[in-house]
């Protein structure tokens, strides 16, 4: 019981599933106010769900009450998430309980699952060190798993053009004081030959940089070809 209520708490805690199954849960657990005590059980079950920032309230009391259960970093990672490189060691924490189990191979060098010793759970990482400088996570199941041990890859890493889409969406991109740098030319060359019909617009989109600069570093990328 212990482990299920841990569980839908820190899916909830950390923004993750839907917010009506978890209303539904949370009503038909009759002991869940023994393992919370009653001031944060009522303070849950009285929250107005559709309120965004009372919301928030009770995901931040709530993941303080629940934090002494945890073992791992795991739970506070969200199902899709990221974590900084050399951020306030964030990425040391996170990676200090887990073992990479399975790598994709040079083709693909950024893309490898790593397994918690801990908890259990299965991370399919995307590790961008030219371009976010991110660690990008997705939580995969055992048979998501078993299917990338058989060559089927989820495809939400599996091209530098969708890891910086989901980059785009979850980091900030970087600051580049040299509009001619090399990483930047790297990673547009890389994008131009993974899908030769990329457009300078979505290369900007992608990079965070705009559409006069991306143009210029593809035709400087022509140029060397």
């Amino acid at each position: 019981m212990k482990t299920e209520f841990t569980s839908q708490l820190w899916k909830f805690a950390r923004g993750d599933g839907q917010r009506k199954a978890f209303e539904e849960w949370l009503y038909s657990q009759n002991e869940l106010e023994n393992f919370l005590g009653e001031e944060l059980y009522l303070k849950l079950i009285s929250c107005d769900f559709s309120n965004k920032e009372e919301v928030w309230k009770v995901r931040q009391s709530l993941a303080e009450s629940i934090d002494s259960h945890r073992q791992c970093e795991c739970p506070k990672i969200k199902n899709l998430d990221f974590i900084p490189m050399g951020f306030d060691g964030d990425d040391e924490r996170f990676f200090a309980n887990l073992t990479e189990i399975l790598t994709y191979g040079k083709k693909k060098w950024w893309l490898y699952i790593s397994k918690c010793n801990r908890c259990q759970t299965v991370w399919m990482v995307g590790q961008d060190d030219i371009y976010y400088d991110d660690y990008f996570l997705n939580r995969i199941s055992d048979d998501q798993l078993d299917k990338a041990k058989n060559g089927k890859w989820p495809e939400l890493f599996l091209t530098q053009e969708r890891l910086l889409a989901i980059g785009r969406d979850l980091s900030t991109a970087p600051m580049y004081v040299d509009a001619d740098s090399p990483s930047l030319k790297w990673v547009v060359e890389n994008l131009i030959k993974e899908r030769s019909t990329i457009s300078v617009g979505e290369i900007a989109t992608l990079l965070g940089i705009s559409s006069e600069h991306a143009k210029w570093l593809v035709e400087e990328i022509q140029k060397q070809a």
